[in-house]
């Protein structure tokens, strides 16, 4: 037998592991603690916070003031649109971006939209301001 109040300590699902990859996030605990995230991903056409259909997002590089994220449409068919969010409540402000290890591009934004073609991905260099916005819970097209 096991205890009934608490059941979360058999539950085979960890998303901390998602969290940090996709989101370079910690895990906000089962006390309902504010996300702490250094992206956020939203589907444009889908109207709903995550990543679209088919998208895989993978950070591969952190330190105080940058963040790289490989961005990847699985989809052999269809282009994907993805908008990145700087911050799990667009707290922090995008100052640059390198696509692809080229030319770094200004952004001044605290989101920014990727279109990914069929099948093809992109490593996206993101230099940040932190903790510079307001926070908030608003949808990027709400704004």
């Amino acid at each position: 037998t096991r205890l009934a109040d608490d059941p979360n300590g058999f539950n085979p699902a960890s998303v901390s592991s998602l969290l940090q990859l996709m989101l370079g996030a910690l895990h906000p605990g089962r006390q309902g603690n504010v996300l702490q995230s250094r992206l956020r991903y939203f589907d444009p056409l889908a109207r709903r916070a995550g990543v679209p259909a088919d998208v895989a997002a993978l950070v591969d590089h952190m330190t105080a003031d940058e963040i790289g994220v490989t961005l990847v449409n699985v989809s052999q068919l269809e282009p994907r649109t993805v908008i990145v969010q700087s911050g799990g409540y667009g707290e922090h402000q995008f100052v640059s971006a390198q696509l692809d290890g080229g030319e770094v591009q200004p952004i001044d934004a605290a989101t920014v939209t990727v279109e990914l073609a069929p099948g093809a991905g992109r490593r996206l260099l993101f230099k940040q301001r932190r903790f510079v916005n307001r926070p908030t819970l608003a949808f990027p097209w709400q704004r």
